[in-house]
């Protein structure tokens, strides 16, 4: 069994005390080997027989910083390699042999927290409602790949729940990056999707809205949050009305339905509002749109018989506009594709 050994003290940076329960996670550079435990009340940690290597260390503590709350995650990079390599030159790396004591002491840094209230326009409490911080550094989810926060993935394992209002409609956010800042309150649509809800929230397009009433991000107010800032009395409004549904089909040209696609609506004076929708059956439909002009489109479609696809289609796309009323009868209209080629099974 290895004999190498890790310890420090753990303290807050803007108190110099013992930063008890604070998770620390001792993960290698090649992810083979991982542990993780919480801080004593003495403020100390301690791991045992750890396999030789190179290891990073990262903490968890909510209202302070964690070093992975700095990297954003493109999906379309299936390497970690690099991530941790911008953690590696921002606080260094530990190289463990086959025995003997390291130490590495570490100080937390308090991030910013807002708080405030989210109601509904009669005047009654949102509840379980979402609550997103837009960094506006980050790259725009809308210009390719979808971008998410590392750092609210791993805190929700270790620390706390996802942001939302309480029964009340309060919310309060601790442990935020120092940045500028758009606010807003995350009203899921009506039917939901096969996915996480926080998925839905940062990537599919949910509708938001921001402390300045509108569900433009273009038009949002912003923030400067400092470390260890506290912005209060924030307020969040969330019509019940003004908003409406669309309906509508996706279907061949020669009039068949469609049974399976994804299909994105896109503002076209704001690309930044969007939203997206699973085609079921032939049929498509979202929930609370504001008034504007849409395009609706999708890259791909498929007719599915007895679970097998049977026909396959390419991009398509058609534009609608919402005034006041709900809209129905929405055709989008795909040109067929040739059907991909199954890959025979190999024979002995």
């Amino acid at each position: 069994m290895p004999q190498a050994r890790i310890t420090g003290h753990v303290v807050l940076g803007d108190t110099q005390e013992p930063a008890r329960n604070t998770v620390v996670l001792l993960t290698s550079l090649d992810t083979q080997n991982r542990q993780f435990q919480r801080v004593g009340l003495d403020g100390t940690y301690l791991f045992e027989h750890v396999v030789a290597g190179e290891y990073i260390v990262i903490t968890y503590l909510d209202g302070y910083l964690s070093p992975f709350d700095k990297l954003t995650f493109n999906p379309s990079d299936t390497s970690i390699a690099s991530l941790f390599e911008q953690i590696v030159a921002a606080q260094g790396s530990l190289k463990v042999g086959s025995q003997g004591t390291q130490t590495y002491d570490i100080s937390l840094e308090r991030g910013a927290i807002v708080s405030g209230r989210v109601l509904y326009s009669d005047g009654s409490p949102a509840i379980q409602v979402g609550i997103e911080l837009q960094n506006t550094a980050a790259p725009s989810p809308r210009s390719g790949a979808p971008f998410i926060q590392l750092g609210d993935i791993a805190r929700s394992e270790f620390v706390h729940r996802e942001p939302e209002t309480d029964d009340q409609g309060r919310f309060r956010i601790a442990g935020i990056r120092p940045g500028t800042y758009r606010i807003a309150a995350v009203q899921l649509q009506k039917l939901p999707m096969q996915a996480e809800e926080s998925m839905i929230r940062s990537i599919m397009g949910a509708l938001r809205f921001y402390t300045n009433d509108t569900v433009h991000p273009k038009s949002a107010k912003t923030y400067n949050l400092a470390a260890g800032q506290e912005l209060t009395g924030l307020e969040i409004r969330i019509p019940l009305d003004g908003f409406h549904s669309v309906r509508g089909k996706a279907v061949a040209q020669d009039g068949r339905p469609i049974t399976s696609a994804e299909v994105t609506i896109t503002e076209t004076s704001d690309p930044s509002l969007y939203f997206l929708a699973v085609v079921s059956d032939g049929l498509f439909r979202v929930d609370r749109l504001p008034p504007g002009t849409y395009k609706v489109s999708t890259f791909w479609g498929n007719i599915v018989a007895g679970g097998a696809v049977t026909a396959a289609f390419g991009m398509g796309s058609t534009s609608f506009t919402i005034k006041d009323a709900d809209l129905n009868g929405v055709i989008l209209t795909l040109p067929e594709a040739t059907l991909p080629k199954l890959t025979e099974p190999a024979t002995r």
